[in-house]
């Protein structure tokens, strides 16, 4: 139409200016919203961990870990701003509120907190890991590989006593890490729940009590909180649920998972060592002995079932190998093989094992001791001389050769005052009487004179005296062995020459350390062995002694070297380093402390040296029970009666003698001899006693005859 002007036409550059800005502010709107959900998730982040550090790390100092990612985060900033930074000097906190954080170790004065950045593993060694006091470690990282790779390095350095705390968030791949050192409590967490299931199963993971992982839920956008089970099971398991600012359960984050282990099976290495490990092998019972008895109430009270296994034969409690590790009982603690360790452990840094195990608190004591053959006992012959000492003897013998003239003497002089009794006027006859005196032989005729009487009576009171004290005496030494000293003291076995034998290193450590110059000149006799069997046949020889523990030589010379009251072996006086008896553990267990309290009530009750006592005696009650049941099958059995013809008669005496007396070579031969004739009350005197007696009768026989030759000598000359 005339005089109306057509609206202007966009080009074609204008209308791409538009779309392409309407593109940018729907871009702009989608940021925006996925910042706001990003800031929303990390406020409800922090919301999360802000509460379980008041109330859970509520007195404890905080070590923060952060990595580039996390520089300038807010949840840094909350953490700090709670009042756990009151412990902080005031220069680490103006540095911290400022967040300009480097990645230099921040120290305070009182070095209870610390700010680390990482980047990579090795940056996990610059934290402090140990503390006397309860500490929240907590790691910001956005990426968690160097966590996972630090962890799965050998156990140090690891913060053993304390609990760590981590999360991840599916949104931003984020990764928080808490650690807080509380009693017996440990908290590890990953960025995924696989992740977090690598880092419980790492070499710091698996002694770490409480592992705890918050992964964002995608379903619900729920926080979903792991513990891992420790001894409970394998793997993590959900805990509770932050949503909404708040958690959906009571549940405890940080459960005590050592005081009840809801029967998981805690492997035990140990071996045959009695009476404080037996190996028994009838079905039913394979094995009893204090420590058994030790670990069976141990998993009673802290509900555990105990796997027994033991290391390669021969390895024992291990030795140290030129490349640092070690083999037996010692190498499997330190290779994780076994959770606990017993079998009469010396609680020991010998040759730096405490490097590689713990020890609990000790439960029992003991000492190192040599055992030595036994020298044969004297001739029973000698017995009659032993009641006196020799200077006893030898003031007897003067007083005969003394006495006897002074009778005469007297005799004779009475031919001035008065004549005296026959018997006494020579040299002979006054020895004779003198004789009957001392042997307390009742006198025809009495001396006449009072001097001779005053002298025969004070006489006849020694001669009683002597009479009595010795007879009594002898009793005793005609029923009893008596066996001639031996080695006794280290100075004395030094200068015998004889070698010294044990079992492994342990003890030739010892020897070598001591003060003792004549202990380390024995170290280097020392020969080690790996065979109980092998070890005592030098010992057995005599020539050789073996050292081992003093309850140990006790119960082996009871069990094997003692037949019929005689023992064959024997302990040496002198012993040298006692030492405590502790369960062995892994480097860092998590059972430690619980099992430390555990036993210091079984000690206070008495039931370990209970537990002593009675291996003894079902010991014995074993053995005895095995030589009456075998005696009984071989008179009983089919075999032995077909083939009762072609035995010979001592044979078949010896073993109904057997059967007839006591099973035990542990009693003595007085018992015996006592259980055949219970009617008499004593003891029968054998040959064997009493054969000194007819030694003197023979030694008289024999004198008598050559003075009887000399006699007739004479006559003839």
């Amino acid at each position: 139409m005339a005089g109306q002007e057509s609206p202007p036409l966009c080009s074609s550059a204008q209308t791409q200016v538009v779309e392409f800005s309407s593109v940018s502010l729907r871009r702009k709107r989608e940021i925006g919203k996925q910042d706001e959900k990003e800031s929303s998730v990390l406020l409800s982040l922090s919301a999360l961990l802000t509460s379980v550090v008041r109330e859970e790390l509520r007195d404890c100092a905080l070590v923060i870990a952060v990595d580039q990612g996390f520089r300038d985060s807010a949840i840094v900033a909350d953490l700090l701003r709670l009042p756990n930074l009151r412990l902080m000097d005031p220069l680490s906190r103006t540095h911290i509120e400022n967040t300009n954080i480097s990645r230099k170790n921040i120290l305070p004065s009182s070095g209870i907190l610390q700010v680390v950045g990482v980047a990579a593993a090795e940056d996990f060694y610059g934290i402090l890991w140990e503390a006397s006091q309860c500490r929240g470690y907590i790691f910001l990282l956005e990426d968690p590989k160097p966590l996972l790779d630090f962890v799965s390095t050998r156990e140090d350095p690891w913060d053993f006593g304390g609990s760590y705390y981590s999360y991840k968030s599916l949104l931003n791949r984020q990764l928080v890490f808490v650690d807080v050192q509380m009693p017996e409590v440990y908290v590890i967490v990953g960025t995924s729940k696989e992740q977090l299931d690598e880092i419980t199963r790492s070499a710091k993971g698996i002694k770490t009590e409480h592992i705890v992982g918050i992964v964002k839920s995608l379903k619900t956008q729920d926080w979903e909180i792991y513990m891992n089970l420790l001894f409970w099971g394998p793997g993590v398991a959900v805990v509770n649920r932050w949503r909404r600012g708040a958690f959906t359960s009571a549940n405890v984050l940080f459960p005590d998972k050592v005081s009840d282990l809801k029967g998981a099976t805690i492997k035990i290495v140990t071996f045959g060592f009695a009476p404080h490990v037996v190996n028994r092998a009838e079905e039913g019972l394979q094995k009893y002995g204090r420590d058994v008895e030790l670990i069976q109430t141990m998993a009673q009270v802290l509900n555990f079932s105990a796997s027994f296994r033991e290391p390669p034969r021969g390895e024992l409690w291990g030795t140290k190998l030129e490349n640092g590790t070690w083999t037996g009982l010692v190498g499997a603690l330190a290779r994780n093989e076994g959770h606990l360790g017993v079998a009469n452990i010396f609680l020991s840094d010998n040759n730096n094992r405490r490097l590689v195990q713990d020890f609990t608190q000790p439960y029992d004591a003991d000492k190192s001791c040599f055992m030595a053959r036994s020298a044969p006992p004297l001739p029973r012959w000698q017995s009659l001389a032993l009641p006196f000492t020799f200077e006893v003897w030898i003031a007897v013998l003067l007083g005969v050769l003394f006495i006897s003239p002074v009778l005469y003497l007297l005799a004779k002089g009475s031919e001035v005052s008065g004549e005296e009794m026959a018997g006494l006027q020579t040299l002979s006859s006054s020895g004779l009487y003198y004789w009957g005196i001392l042997l307390r032989i009742s006198q025809a005729r009495v001396p006449v004179r009072s001097s001779t009487q005053i002298l025969v009576a004070f006489l006849w009171i020694c001669s009683v005296i002597l009479t009595v004290g010795y007879s009594s005496n002898l009793t005793a030494f005609l029923t009893v062995s008596r066996t001639p000293s031996g080695i006794e003291t280290f100075s004395q076995l030094y200068a015998s020459r004889q070698g010294v034998i044990g079992m492994g290193n342990f003890f030739k450590i010892s020897m070598v350390s001591s003060r003792n110059t004549y202990l380390n000149g024995l170290a280097d006799r020392y020969a080690p062995y790996s065979d109980f069997g092998q070890a005592l046949v030098p010992v057995k020889e005599g020539k050789g002694v073996f050292i081992e523990s003093r309850k140990y030589l006790e119960y082996l010379i009871n069990t094997q070297f003692t037949k019929r009251g005689s023992s064959s072996m024997r302990v040496m006086k002198e012993c040298f380093a006692p030492y405590s008896v502790a369960v062995a553990l892994q480097l860092h267990s998590p059972l430690k402390e619980r099992l430390n309290l555990v036993l210091s009530r079984l000690v206070e009750s008495g039931l370990v040296r209970q537990w002593f006592l009675e291996t003894l005696r079902r010991t014995k009650t074993i053995k005895d029970s095995r030589s009456k049941d075998c005696i009984k099958s071989l008179m009983e059995g089919q075999d032995f009666i077909n083939q009762l013809s072609n035995i010979p008669t001592q044979l078949i005496t010896s073993i109904t003698h057997l059967q007839r007396s006591d099973s035990s070579e542990g009693r003595a031969e007085e018992e015996d001899a006592a259980a055949t004739q219970p009617s008499l009350g004593v003891i029968p005197l054998s040959l064997e006693h009493v054969e000194g007696i007819f030694l003197i009768l023979l030694f008289g026989l024999v004198f008598s005859s050559l003075i009887f030759a000399l006699e007739i000598s004479l006559r003839r000359k």
